[in-house]
């Protein structure tokens, strides 16, 4: 069985950029990153793939050190965003990527390091050098007591046409580029099969562009978060669940003071979780967003908050998952926040033990708070089918569509993009 991580980058109304690292075990978890104009997500995905699992050179002290590049090119239609004159060319891209993992006693370390380097043929302006710098641990000393951790360093870019550069394409010959910081933990007190379990989490985020710092300054935030759950068993598999979060959020670089974003968000949500079934787990809760702002110009704004997924494992080679979020997130040039309601559905089967496929749909619903009223409703397909020609040497190739529909018509755009590539796994 080969556990492989598939990272997809996404950047807010543009596309999605898969890569993947993979490692033998049974460990399946999913992590997601979270800022304006970016969305990053790791899915581990288990399948059955034989000819993988003698990759990865594991040392004396059990240590596991997984190493991957990946050499692709390919061709992306519309690749500013734009609703007139589109941009298009072939591109070539370059991935390596490295990761570490060790499991001394009763913890968890994993070390990740990823570069992702594109060059297109027709545009100089959004060529870009992606890295990322990961460590996740874990540590369970006994069956009531867990606790996990996280910290990353992600030095990105914003897709030229989205987000803040959407209509400032003349003033940017480059992509805008960003530093991030994020650091998590949690601990959870109480046995899986206990009566009753609770929880606490924190964590602190940094967004800061490095470069046209005259327009950019004004979207740098620092972010904390503070949280905690309380399981209640009820069945066998079955629990019901009630979390509670804080986030403050600080534009401290924000040039004019009487424009800022700063604000307090604060979510109660109730639901259920089922764990431990052979072929589903999931969790269903709603509650209650308040995001208070502090300037007394901008409005409070409360809303409905969802938090919902399902994946279903039909089969031991074949994963199914679901997944549906309301919340608002930090708002784009001009408006207060952005409520964004999206409904997420992949598959990943593996056909053989040496081929396997992906496909997905996403449709999102961006609802701009504030001065800016307008709503995007943005669709996105994909579809990547990969095949082991050796032991070391995988066949990769993707196609994606996406569509953005808006209130104003100016932000009415689709990009398509096909790549072509192949992964050295060591």
């Amino acid at each position: 069985m080969l556990c492989r991580v598939v990272i997809l980058h996404k950047i807010e109304s543009s596309r999605w950029r898969t890569h993947s690292i993979g490692y033998s075990g049974s460990r399946m978890k999913k992590q997601f990153f979270t800022h304006t104009g970016l969305l990053a997500s790791l899915t581990l995905v288990c399948l059955p793939l034989k000819a993988a699992e003698v990759n990865g050179i594991k040392l004396d002290n059990g240590a596991l050190i997984y190493h991957s590049v990946y050499v692709g090119s390919g061709y992306e239609q519309n690749l500013a965003l734009t609703n007139d004159n589109e941009i298009n060319s072939a591109y070539w891209q370059v991935t390596p990527s490295l990761t570490a993992l060790l499991t001394p006693g009763n913890s968890t370390h994993e070390f990740s390091a990823l570069i992702d380097v594109a060059q297109y043929a027709q545009s100089d302006a959004d060529n870009y050098e992606d890295y990322s710098f990961n460590y996740e641990g874990a540590w369970e000393p006994t069956t009531r007591h867990r606790a996990n951790w996280s910290v990353s360093q992600q030095y990105g870019h914003q897709k030229r046409g989205s987000q803040q550069n959407r209509f400032l394409l003349d003033r940017f010959d480059e992509v805008m580029q960003f530093e991030q910081t994020n650091a998590e933990a949690s601990y959870e007190f109480g046995s899986k099969v206990a009566i009753g379990r609770v929880g606490i989490k924190g964590g602190a985020n940094r967004l800061e562009y490095t470069n046209f710092e005259d327009f950019t300054n004004q979207f740098n935030f620092s972010s904390q978060s503070l949280g905690g759950w309380f399981y209640y068993r009820v069945g066998k598999v079955t629990n019901l669940s009630f979390d509670v979060g804080y986030q403050s959020t600080d534009y401290s670089d924000e040039p004019d003071p009487t424009q800022s974003r700063n604000s307090e968000v604060y979510r109660f949500l109730a639901g259920m979780v089922w764990e431990g079934l052979a072929k589903t787990t999931g969790k269903f809760k709603l509650g209650v967003e308040q995001r208070k702002f502090e300037l007394a110009s901008r409005e409070d704004l409360t809303n409905l908050a969802i938090d919902a997924a399902i994946t279903w494992e039909p089969k031991t080679y074949s994963i199914v998952n679901l997944t549906l979020s309301r919340r608002t997130m930090e708002g784009a040039l001009g408006s207060d926040a952005t409520l964004t309601t999206k409904v997420t559905l992949d598959w990943g089967h593996s056909w053989t033990e040496y081929s396997y496929s992906r496909m997905g749909y996403e449709y999102a619903s961006r609802e701009e708070q504030g001065i800016i009223s307008r709503e995007d409703n943005t669709l996105y397909l994909y579809a990547n089918f990969n095949r082991y020609l050796n032991k070391w040497l995988l066949f990769e190739t993707t196609v994606s569509y996406l569509v953005n529909s808006s209130s104003n018509t100016l932000f009415d755009y689709d990009n398509q993009k096909l790549s072509i590539g192949l992964r050295v796994e060591i």
